[in-house]
């Protein structure tokens, strides 16, 4: 796969390209009908919510814990501090994900082998089978909602102190 290898060159690309479009628009109705009263950023810009769909977010996730096995390359001076909110930032991700796999269980079927050096049946890495759905129909569809990066840098924190 094209999100697999070592870091830089082509695998960083793949992965900016998939997680290029995160931020996206929803309107007050659309944050309500999510349920539990959630609020978020206003947009002043074209009016709307900032939001970031689940799928974006565990894809996210993932993309920290691939920093975080090439640790050296992606954050080769990396503080203690700068490290600390790495390793919260990691255990909120581990936390997301678990949430994220077990309220939405994927049900196919990853089969065992024997190998020649195992005396148990191993995973078949290599063999598994998966409907999904067309991710490219899926970001066609949110494309008029993405809110660019360049909006999203304008935006103002009003609950920080100026100075």
């Amino acid at each position: 796969s094209a999100w697999v290898g070592s870091p830089g060159g082509p695998t960083d690309d793949a992965w900016h390209e998939l997680v290029g479009n995160t931020s996206i628009r929803v309107t007050d109705e659309e944050l309500r009908r999510n349920g539990n009263h959630q609020r978020s950023v206003p947009l002043p810009e074209g009016g709307g919510n900032l939001v970031w769909l689940g799928v974006f977010h565990q894809i996210h996730c993932l993309k920290q814990f691939r920093h975080l096995n090439y640790l050296d390359y992606y954050h080769s001076n990396i503080t203690h501090e700068e490290r600390y909110h790495m390793e919260v930032h990691i255990n909120h991700c581990i936390e997301y994900l678990r949430q994220a796999v077990m309220c939405n269980p994927d049900a196919s079927l990853t089969t065992l082998v024997w190998t020649e050096t195992d005396p148990r049946p191993v995973l078949d890495v290599k063999q598994f089978e998966r409907k999904c759905v067309d991710w490219e129909y899926f970001m066609e569809s949110i494309t008029s909602r993405v809110v660019p990066f360049e909006e999203v840098d304008r935006l103002v924190n009003p609950r920080l102190k100026e100075g």
